[in-house]
């Protein structure tokens, strides 16, 4: 296993990209998260006095083997007083993950970097790469030149003004483009980005979109996941999340198995086959929900039987999100 290579400064031309690895799997973007707690990082070091920690990407574009493997997430505190925790495994996302990107494009993504090295700009990009507007657009939405310096915005703002059918031109192959200047846009907050990624990846990297409602949640007494363990058997109480699972095998008489996740965990329900009747267009078509139900622990296993369902996808407007159903 090669050692981590010193992290890069943030902002450089190979920082976090989605551009400048393989097809098949690419780094993540480096985020801030606030740790609910540090248990994690006691397992490393007893001396961290700070609850809240930074995580950032490093990775080495020196070694030909890299995009073979995983980046590291490196944790950085000021209040070290032993070496810093061991390196973590990165989360990495394909070009693939992006929604309606064709194999081609990602093909044609590849190939320029491995021939020229690093993309340092989007218009060196539109130029090496020889895609059109569309595709461009595609990935500005997606966040796919963040190591660029550019933002969902900014990089949306460029790839409208690029050529929707693009043709070689030799004779600027050699043009410095570093020094255009980006329109002044404002930055979308944190919501935004979620929701954002949840459109064009179909997940978020930065936070879950349901901790954008737990507040709202907390006041109609939604319990969270991570806390259904400490309630009692047979208690009535309701949870929400993003469905992510629906499950109706032969064997179980009508009776649909949920997954529901949100910013805590997951939880599993058990909808009979007259509730899901009942709220079968909120069953059957809602990417989110509020159940109401019966807390049952046997055995180990906690689920919630399920009476009634709400639906909570209204509040998450556009979010796109798709659950994986079986029979």
């Amino acid at each position: 296993m090669n050692p981590p290579s010193p992290p890069l400064k943030k902002g450089g031309a190979n920082h976090s990209p989605l551009l400048q690895r393989g097809v098949r799997g690419v780094p993540a973007r480096s985020t801030k998260y606030k740790e609910r707690s540090t248990k994690d990082v006691e397992q490393h070091t007893s001396t961290i006095n700070n609850r809240h920690s930074t995580f950032d990407i490093r990775h080495s574009s020196s070694n030909p083997s890299s995009s073979d493997h995983p980046s590291s997430f490196a944790l950085r505190s000021s209040s070290f007083t032993t070496p810093p925790p061991l390196p973590q495994p990165a989360i990495r996302l394909g070009l693939r993950q992006i929604s309606g990107l064709p194999v081609e494009a990602g093909e044609k993504i590849v190939e320029a970097r491995d021939a020229g090295g690093p993309f340092v700009s989007l218009a060196d990009f539109a130029r090496r790469t020889r895609l059109g507007q569309a595709v461009i657009e595609r990935l500005s939405k997606a966040d796919a030149f963040g190591s660029m310096k550019q933002d969902r915005r900014a990089a949306l703002w460029q790839a409208l003004g690029q050529e929707k059918r693009p043709q070689h031109q030799p004779l600027l192959d050699d043009v410095d483009h570093s020094d255009d200047e980006d329109a002044l846009l404002p930055a979308l907050g944190e919501q935004e980005e979620v929701f954002a990624d949840y459109r064009s990846v179909g997940l978020s990297l930065r936070a879950h979109p349901i901790s954008f409602y737990r507040q709202q949640l907390d006041e109609l007494r939604v319990t969270a996941s991570a806390d259904l363990e400490h309630k009692p058997n047979e208690r009535h109480l309701r949870v929400a999340g993003l469905v992510i699972l629906r499950q109706r095998p032969s064997t179980a008489k009508g009776i649909t198995f949920v997954t529901l996740e949100d910013e805590t965990g997951t939880a599993n329900l058990v909808v009979k086959q007259q509730i899901w009747e009942r709220y079968y267009k909120i069953a059957r078509t809602c990417p989110a929900w509020i159940a109401h139900g019966k807390l049952e622990k046997k055995s180990g296993v906690i689920h919630v039987v399920v009476n009634r369902l709400e639906d909570l996808s209204e509040k998450l407007g556009e979010l796109k999100s798709k659950s994986r159903d079986f029979r």
